[in-house]
């Protein structure tokens, strides 16, 4: 099923989202969210198709906090996602209450890791986490380089942190 409501109210809080004018790459964007039952499988818990078309909404969410997603629709850049490595650890019920989370990891000459994370509000319990790699293209679909997205939409001059154990094994098992 589609996400319209989701995606109008979406679309309707960007200008309300808080921006986080201080670029820390510690910052994890969060969103508080419900299962809903156009979420739902046959079996009644939170489809696992979903869980990866609500992360979208995280990753949206967090470049919104940044400042970057007008930079990139300004640019006519627009986000690719090239891998994700997820991992499903128990089922979100209808209407339980959860939160998102958004995290840049680390990036390589390609591509932006990020974490996302999926919790359960009642007890703070983690429900499903995720590896998601990411790029940009162009209007010519041409993949921007993460060093120039980097200066781009960060002039501070960041560099990457160190790539955690997890995304190096990742890349490795993909001969990267």
């Amino acid at each position: 099923m589609n996400l319209y409501f989701r995606l109008f109210i979406f679309l309707c809080s960007l200008p309300f989202i808080k921006k986080n004018h201080k670029v820390d790459l510690n910052h994890k964007g969060e969103m508080n969210l419900w299962v809903l039952p156009n979420d739902l499988d046959i079996f009644n818990h939170m489809n696992n198709g979903r869980y990866l078309t609500i992360m979208d909404f995280g990753r949206f969410h967090l470049m919104a906090q940044f400042g970057t997603l007008k930079k990139a629709y300004q640019n006519g850049w627009s986000p690719a996602v090239g891998g994700v490595r997820m991992t499903y650890i128990r089922s979100l019920k209808l209407f339980e209450k959860y939160k998102l989370t958004t995290q840049i990891i680390c990036w390589d000459e390609k591509w932006i890791y990020m974490e996302q994370q999926f919790i359960k509000s009642k007890n703070n319990e983690l429900m499903a986490t995720a590896l998601v790699r990411a790029l940009f293209i162009n209007k010519n679909r041409e993949k921007i380089s993460s060093q120039e997205l980097v200066t781009c939409f960060f002039p501070e001059g960041l560099v990457s942190p160190e790539m955690p154990e997890a995304v190096r094994k990742w890349r490795e098992s993909e001969g990267k």
